[in-house]
């Protein structure tokens, strides 16, 4: 996670998330890749989760460490997003770590 002091490794971080995917309240979990440098590894500070568990739900979810700094509802016009179709009842839940 962004400048966490004990930033866990990449197989906790994909282990947590596909946890969460397979919740019956998640429809989707995405990372947002907002930076990838030719050769470089793939950075993102953004996760995106379609939900239709409330924020203080999915806080829940989350382990010790996993805690984002910011979270908002629905799209972001300044950030590109592949389009995902959102089923009714759900929307987009997203996770920024600073």
């Amino acid at each position: 996670m962004c400048n966490s002091p004990e930033a866990p490794d990449n197989d906790a971080i994909l282990a947590t998330f596909q946890a969460i995917r397979k919740r019956p309240a998640v429809h989707d979990v995405r990372i947002a890749i907002v930076q990838c440098d030719d050769g470089e590894w793939p950075f993102s500070d953004k996760v995106v989760i379609t939900t239709r568990a409330g924020e203080e739900d999915v806080m829940d979810w989350l382990p010790p460490g996993f805690e984002p700094d910011e979270t908002w509802e629905g799209d972001v016009d300044h950030l590109p997003a592949e389009q995902v179709e959102i089923p009714a009842g759900y929307r987009k839940l997203w996770l920024w770590y600073d």
